[in-house]
């Protein structure tokens, strides 16, 4: 992305979101340490033009942690309220995952680099996450061993469509549910893990999302969307490059959108489906993740099972956490 198209998405944002006040931008890839003048030079821009227009603009960086050097660390502490270090577990599977561009093993590196800024970073806010594929369906050993690194983890499943290798498939649903049951239990007081903060198992109960956020989910397509190098406008980062939901384009002098694709997304509320109203979970998940659906089911107007039944297991344990913790 040329920092004339970030700043330009950092315009349509301010303008874009009216009244609101507080608004969040995530420099996201690709990996942006490889555009490393440009994050500065747009972090720049966010602080200048969100003062001027009344915005509390805040930053988060979403890094490989590959190019994270003294000087990107000592900057990206001081500007970005959070930073998300991404890792997908224990050696062999980060390593199998993510090779470098020459085939090389990328984990001891990028390991260090987290350490070190997990030092600097010390109480303020960062995660690092990781990914679970069908090669790890174990991950609760890769959760424990992101938890070495620092101890703010969360761990997703792949969001992937079923033709490829790595998609998590039906079948592997038993060996997943039980490596959730089997955090919770190493989470819970006393145990080993007891010190670790899960971000998937915090339920915030107390400062928990409105009604309306617990029907609209993640927002994606209009409270949340994501700007390509090229300046198209999707409705999340995981959608991007599927262009029969491109609902916009950045222009020189402003921006343009697509009403009726947005609006398959501004009215993408839980209730309006089946089998979200039927489900205990729904207020808890707000319909779960469209791209995953989509990337799934080939249809926003349905429900991945397989991401469904995670989900329900995920938020099982996380209620039996919560009493357990008192």
């Amino acid at each position: 992305m040329s920092a004339e198209t970030g700043k330009r998405a950092i315009d349509f944002l301010i303008e874009a979101s009216g009244p609101r006040h507080n608004l969040d931008i995530d420099f996201f890839g690709g990996e942006p340490l490889m555009n490393w003048k440009v994050v500065q030079e747009l972090v720049a821009y966010c602080e200048e033009r969100g003062p001027l227009n009344g915005k509390d603009i805040r930053l988060t960086i979403t890094t490989n942690a590959l190019l994270l050097s003294d000087d990107k660390i000592d900057f990206i502490d001081r500007h970005f309220k959070n930073v998300v270090l991404s890792c997908d577990g224990r050696a062999e599977i980060h390593n199998h995952m993510r090779p470098d561009a020459g085939g090389n093993p990328t984990y001891e590196r990028i390991a260090a680099n987290i350490r070190k800024f997990v030092a600097v970073r010390g109480d303020r806010e960062y995660y690092i996450r990781g990914t679970f594929t069908r090669h790890n369906l174990d991950f609760v050993e890769d959760v424990l061993a992101l938890a070495a690194l620092g101890r703010n983890v969360s761990i997703e499943p792949v969001v992937a469509a079923p033709e490829y290798d790595y998609a998590i498939r039906e079948e592997d649903l038993p060996q997943v549910l039980a490596a959730y049951e089997k955090l919770a239990w190493a989470f819970q007081p006393g145990a080993v893990g007891s010190d670790i903060n899960f971000f998937h198992f915090n339920l915030q109960a107390d400062h928990s999302p409105c009604l309306y956020k617990r029907l609209k989910g993640c927002g994606a397509g209009s409270e949340y969307c994501a700007v390509t190098p090229e300046g198209d406008i999707y409705p999340c980062h995981q959608l991007v490059g599927e262009t029969v939901h491109r609902i916009g384009h950045l222009t020189e002098t402003g921006y343009e959108t697509d009403t009726k694709r947005q609006s398959a997304f501004s009215e993408y509320l839980m209730p309006s489906r089946e089998p979200c109203n039927s489900c205990w979970a729904r207020y808890h998940c707000g319909g779960g993740c469209a791209a995953n659906h989509w990337h799934s089911m080939g249809n926003l107007d349905t429900v991945d099972p397989i991401y469904c039944q995670m989900l329900q297991k995920r938020l099982e344990c996380a209620l039996w956490l919560s009493y357990k913790r008192g």
